[in-house]
């Protein structure tokens, strides 16, 4: 039977390469506009994407732990 096993690995490396790709399309932008701010918000915003595409039973482990310290 086939699998679908490498598929994950496969939507996390494209994920990632994908991800990557707009940072920096969108990075350039910003900062031809001298939009500063806007570029260290999208800078912080796309490395946490980043993390969670690359490991994202962390991301959730963190999640539910801190909905059990709230509730």
């Amino acid at each position: 039977m086939p699998t679908l096993a490498g598929l994950a690995g496969i939507i996390k490396t494209e994920g990632g390469n994908a991800l990557v790709i707009m940072l920096v399309i969108f990075a350039i932008l910003f900062i031809a506009k001298q939009k500063i701010g806007q570029f260290i918000f999208f800078l912080l915003l796309a490395g946490l994407c980043y993390f969670a595409i690359g490991n994202p039973d962390s991301v959730l482990g963190g999640i539910k732990a801190l909905w059990n310290k709230v509730f």
